[in-house]
C-alpha cells in the first residue's frame, strides 16, 4: 500500500492515514495500478510460488490521497475534529468536565 498525503497528515499514525485514504481518494482518479513491475519476492506473498523464485510479475498501487491542487481553499472541507470544528471555550469545558462525565 502506497498512499500520497497531504502535510496535514501524520504519516506515522495510521489513523489519519486510513482517514485520508477514506475521504480523499478518489475511486477512479486517485488509484494507480503499476503491473509488471520488479519486486522483492520475499516482501511480496501475493506472488504465485513460480514468479516468487524468478520475482517476476510484481505490481503496486498508489492511492493519491491528497485534495485536488486545482481546488479553491474554501472547497476544501474542514477536517472534522474537536479541536477544529468546536470552539475553544467549548472544548475547554468538556475537557476540563471529561472525568464527570464518566471518562478516563
Amino acid at each position: 500500500m502506497n498512499p500520497i498525503v497531504d502535510e496535514d497528515v501524520d504519516v506515522t499514525n495510521m489513523t489519519e492515514v486510513i482517514h485520508a485514504m477514506c475521504v480523499k481518494c478518489h475511486p477512479y482518479r486517485g488509484i494507480h495500478i503499476f503491473r509488471d513491475t520488479p519486486v522483492y519476492p520475499l516482501l511480496n506473498p501475493f506472488l504465485s510460488p513460480e514468479n516468487r523464485l524468478i520475482g517476476s510479475d510484481g505490481a503496486y498501487v498508489l492511492f493519491d490521497c491528497t485534495w485536488p491542487k486545482e481546488w479553491p481553499p474554501e472547497a476544501i472541507p474542514k477536517k472534522a475534529s474537536f479541536d477544529v470544528l468546536w470552539p475553544r471555550d467549548i472544548q475547554e469545558k468538556v475537557l476540563s468536565n471529561w472525568e464527570s462525565y464518566g471518562y478516563k
